[in-house]
């Protein structure tokens, strides 16, 4: 069965106003993955997933919604040096366990005894993105290097989550995939820099 392309893209005002708001998100973070500093990154990184949160709540993206939201508490533990060992699992349990509990439950996220209602398979991208992100950026002396690949790895998990969503996060989707990329070439020349210093 094939879908009219409209069905994909933002219609309306408030899906409008989402597609801008996390189009300039996505923007935020290919800029943050060009950034040397651990701090600047991170703070960047803030302020789109705040862009992002209010974009996921006009899609109806419950599992995005969760992960962007302890994302956002988790940079802002790291930038204020609050990341203790027991703050880290308790936001890296936290986000998995409800972004997998919004997967499961999907429209009935806040009605639970209405029943299961299984979101799509694509729906868990965002739980093993930030789950894998997290572990990366909440070790207090891991290189920037480190940060970017796992940036670029998250980065493409949210893209492929993003489009096949489509409406008010399709254009992040794509330009997720655009910061993946970008992040990914940055790793890149990282290393090489390295190998041609060492040589």
């Amino acid at each position: 069965m094939f879908y009219s392309l409209s069905e994909y893209l933002p219609s309306g005002p408030l899906e409008i106003i989402a597609t801008i708001l996390s189009t300039i998100a996505v923007v935020i973070f290919i800029i943050a993955a060009t950034l040397k500093s651990k701090n600047k990154v991170i703070l960047s990184q803030s302020v789109a997933h705040v862009f992002l949160i209010f974009s996921e709540a006009v899609s109806g993206a419950w599992s995005s919604i969760v992960q962007d939201s302890i994302s956002l508490v988790r940079n802002i533990c790291v930038y204020f040096k609050k990341n203790t060992k027991v703050v880290n699992i308790i936001l890296i349990t936290v986000g998995a366990v409800v972004g997998i509990y919004a997967n499961i439950f999907t429209e009935n996220f806040f009605t639970p005894w209405k029943g299961i209602n299984l979101g799509p398979w694509y729906g868990f991208l965002p739980v093993i993105a930030n789950l894998e992100y997290s572990v990366v950026i909440l070790k207090k002396d891991i290189n920037v290097k480190w940060i970017k690949l796992s940036f670029a790895i998250s980065s493409f998990l949210w893209a492929i989550t993003f489009i096949l969503m489509g409406k008010a996060l399709i254009l992040s989707g794509i330009l997720n995939l655009i910061t993946g990329v970008v992040a990914l070439v940055s790793f890149i020349k990282i290393i090489i820099k390295k190998e041609n210093i060492e040589s």
